[in-house]
């Protein structure tokens, strides 16, 4: 027969280091704690790397509809195409291409 840890009461944050949104000031009773950290902590990392991923795709967002003028000379329409480009580089650093 399994035995199973009796129920205990467990601060929500315990074991989980510093979560995004700050200190949660709960408390559970909770037969396996580790298990609800676990998935919190999880949580927190998935919501976090959507936050990264949607602010990085905003950054892209400017850097690919910056205005970049262009001189009314060959070297103008040249120095522009130079900005162009490392604009796009600085847009695929972004995104992690």
């Amino acid at each position: 027969m399994e035995q199973s840890n009796p129920p205990a009461l467990v601060r929500l944050s315990e074991g989980l280091g510093p979560l995004p949104w700050g200190d949660i000031e709960a408390w559970l009773e909770v037969s396996d704690a580790s298990q609800i950290a676990s998935d919190i902590r999880a949580y927190a990392d998935a919501e976090v790397a959507r936050a990264v991923a949607a602010e990085r795709e905003r950054c892209a967002q400017i850097v690919e509809t910056y205005p970049v003028p262009v001189g009314n000379s060959a070297a103008g329409e040249m120095a522009a195409e130079w900005t162009m480009d490392a604009l796009r580089e600085v847009r695929d650093a972004i995104r992690g291409a």
